[in-house]
């Protein structure tokens, strides 16, 4: 009987035919759908502009990696947000808990710039879902009953971040 009869044989193409697939969408395609599509859902979402140098992920790895996000008031030319680098990579155990498992979340180099303005509104406003008002009654203590998805997050890092708070109607900077 030879070893690489024809059962086998299909089978070790097959499995090398969906390896490849799974690594070229991983690795060439949801990098380039991201920093296609990404800022212009977010920029609708948020009613902000928001832009994205780069996407990077390893489907082998589970992880992700975002460059140049910003986010700036449509009105204004400064940010509201951004920064450098956001890299995320998700437990293999995400998949049998069925539940997110972040092991590691790192942020380098965010900038946050708040400003009040006059009319006593603030800049980052469409940042904050506009259900937030609905939402804010007692603590029920489930997540289903707030909507918000539960999820494990076992590691954060932020390098050289700066907040900047500006009170515009009495021009001083903090």
């Amino acid at each position: 009987m030879k070893f690489w009869s024809g059962k086998v044989k299909k089978g070790f193409i097959s499995f090398l035919a969906v390896l490849i697939l799974y690594a070229g969408a991983g690795f060439l395609l949801l990098p380039a759908l991201t920093v296609k599509y990404l800022p212009g859902k977010l920029s609708e979402m948020l009613k902000m502009t928001v832009t994205l140098q780069d996407a990077a992920f390893n489907p082998f790895l589970l992880s992700a990696s975002l460059s140049g996000l910003d986010i700036r008031e449509k009105e204004e030319q400064s940010s509201c947000f951004a920064l450098e680098t956001l890299s995320v990579r998700v437990c293999p155990s995400s998949i049998i808990r069925f539940v997110p498992v972040l092991a590691e979340v790192r942020v380098e180099k965010p900038n946050i710039a708040i400003a009040r303005n006059a009319d006593g509104t603030f800049n980052c406003i469409p940042v904050l879902p506009e259900t937030a008002a609905e939402t804010s009654g007692p603590e029920t203590g489930k997540d289903e009953a707030s909507g918000v998805p539960g999820f494990i997050l076992r590691n954060v890092s932020i390098t050289e971040g700066d907040i900047r708070f500006e009170d515009r109607p009495t021009s001083v900077r903090h």
